[in-house]
């Protein structure tokens, strides 16, 4: 590990690539083609990533990994490729490369990475969730999910991390299977972290890609939505619980904000001395088609100040037709215009 840099792609080093490539066939199927300095060149000429990271042992590239925009969603950067190779498996190469994008990812902004595996590769899984990933439960895919940047931009939570190291002090459990946990059709996913006598719990709700609980030493905020399939048209409830555990007045502001089809008013402003709920209203618009299950869905969204400190909670919904009907009309053929009985 002492020995390994990572540096960005640079056209002089297209040689050493390409010879990564070709001694890593076996771990990508196998196959005879040779990869050309030639083609690393044009390939990296023409690919749309902001990045390329490679992990260098002297002049021998042991690792690649690319970093770009989500072109499937809005709000997520990317990681198109990642390559490590067989040598050097196993000795924490792919760990750097990940935290590298992780890293470049909190450093511009955004508030989520993803990436994309294929699904025999549960030896990576691992790894990908101890670098803050989550994957996701979904049988056209093997997608995973990583909402550390939105964590370490959270306001209210921010400071916890001057104590807490997010990636070594996470008590999050590790399993090599599908992540979150299912209540009334939401999946919530939890990380949680301690450090000595310092904890903090947040979990986010998949379809919305966003912060809907936040528990430390000193409160626990959460919201909820009853459903998470909701006909267009009408109003519904989510609800606040915020418990204050610290025996000091807790201040909290709430204001609702509107989402794509998504209208929610909600104003308030409360101190909380020990356990309080407050119960908001919010309509959900029409739509034209059905919501994709590859999108970030419409989000019942709130900025919080807690004591001051910023949060954003979003819960997002399935909205559903009143009614999808298909008519077959039976028997002879059928012309626009004539009446036929069904």
């Amino acid at each position: 590990m002492d020995r390994i840099n990572l540096v960005d792609y640079r056209p002089e080093l297209a040689a050493a690539v390409a010879n990564m490539w070709n001694n890593s066939q076996d771990g990508w199927g196998g196959g005879n083609s040779i990869k050309t300095t030639e083609q690393v060149l044009q390939e990296e000429a023409t690919s749309d990533a902001l990045r390329v990271f490679l992990a260098m042992d002297g002049e021998q590239v042991a690792g690649y990994c690319s970093f770009g925009e989500y072109r499937e969603d809005t709000g997520a950067l990317y990681i198109p490729l990642l390559n490590v190779r067989p040598e050097y498996q196993g000795q924490k190469v792919g760990k750097l490369l990940v935290l590298r994008a992780v890293e470049e990812t909190i450093k511009l902004g955004w508030p989520r990475l993803d990436l994309y595996t294929w699904a025999g590769n549960t030896k990576a899984i691992p790894l990908y969730k101890k670098c803050g990933f989550f994957w996701e439960r979904r049988d056209d895919s093997t997608h995973l999910m990583n909402f550390i940047p939105t964590v370490l931009q959270t306001e209210a939570i921010a400071d916890t991390f001057t104590t807490i190291d997010w990636y070594r002090d996470s008590t999050r459990p590790i399993e090599v299977e599908p992540d979150g946990r299912t209540e009334n059709r939401f999946d919530y996913y939890e990380y949680s972290w301690q450090r000595d006598d310092v904890r903090l719990r947040v979990e986010f709700e998949r379809r919305g890609r966003g912060l809907r609980l936040i528990e430390t030493d000193d409160y626990l905020i959460s919201a909820t939505v009853e459903q998470a399939e909701l006909v267009f048209g009408s109003r519904y409830p989510v609800t606040y619980r915020i418990v204050n555990k610290s025996g000091k007045p807790l201040h909290i502001k709430l204001a609702g904000e509107n989402d794509k089809n998504i209208v929610f008013e909600l104003a308030e402003e409360v101190t909380v001395q020990q356990e309080l709920s407050i119960t908001g209203h919010f309509t959900v618009g029409e739509i034209d088609r059905e919501q994709s299950v590859w999108t970030t869905h419409p989000c019942v969204r709130a900025h919080l100040l807690i004591n001051g400190k910023s949060a954003l909670f979003q819960v997002g919904i399935v909205p559903k037709f009143p009614a999808s009907l298909s008519v077959t009309v039976p028997g002879t053929l059928h012309h626009r215009d004539q009446k036929g009985v069904f």
